[in-house]
């Protein structure tokens, strides 16, 4: 009878250390979305190839949109911890000063109320052993299951930018177009954009 315990013992210590090695060497999910963020608003998603590339941080993957909108903060956000803790499923808030979108005609309209100091743009992340990545065509899905992990829920088709970065990249725009019209309507987008975000 001891020799059972002895061993019933032993095999419940080690499958609780298991268990405890495997929590910890899940990535939080805060730290998830702070390289996210860092990917993200360096317009690590604004070419085809880096978009697949992002789509390791979400559940489901997507093939580049033809079209996406932009939104655009100031260089500095903060991530906060997510809500509710020590569930599968929680909410990531990214604290930002501002948000201006622009679309793809070079249109700026804040998307942030002018009400508030602060504001913030929400993730939703799932911890789960399954995701889904795109075939060899990049369009079909097929379900993969693995360690568990802290993914995104949904990729939308909307990139964030901090401004250094949306300026760069808004200027490689207009200095590839060969439309004075376009070139005029960035060079108004971009100057916009560092009125409100330049201090903020």
């Amino acid at each position: 009878m001891k020799r059972w315990v002895a061993l019933g013992f032993i095999s419940c210590f080690l499958h609780a250390c298991g268990v405890q090695n495997q929590q910890a060497q899940i990535q939080p999910a805060q730290k998830v979305i702070e390289e996210f963020c860092r990917f993200e608003t360096a317009g690590g998603r604004l070419t085809g190839e880096g978009w697949l590339n992002g789509n390791k941080f979400f559940v489901r993957a997507m093939p580049p949109p033809q079209n996406f909108s932009i939104l655009v903060t100031a260089n500095d956000y903060s991530v906060w911890p997510p809500f509710p803790a020590n569930s599968p499923s929680a909410n990531v808030i990214v604290g930002v000063s501002d948000i201006w979108k622009v679309d793809s005609t070079m249109h700026v309209t804040r998307s942030s109320s002018p009400k508030y100091f602060k504001s913030g743009i929400g993730y939703k992340v799932v911890l789960s052993d399954k995701h889904w990545e795109l075939g060899a065509d990049k369009k079909t899905l097929h379900e993969v299951t693995g360690s568990p992990a802290w993914r995104i829920d949904e990729a939308g088709n909307t990139i964030w930018l901090t401004l250094d970065t949306a300026v760069q990249y808004l200027s490689g725009l207009r200095d590839k177009s060969k439309s004075l019209q376009f070139k005029k309507d960035v060079n108004k987008a971009i100057a916009l954009l560092k009125r409100h975000l330049h201090n903020a």
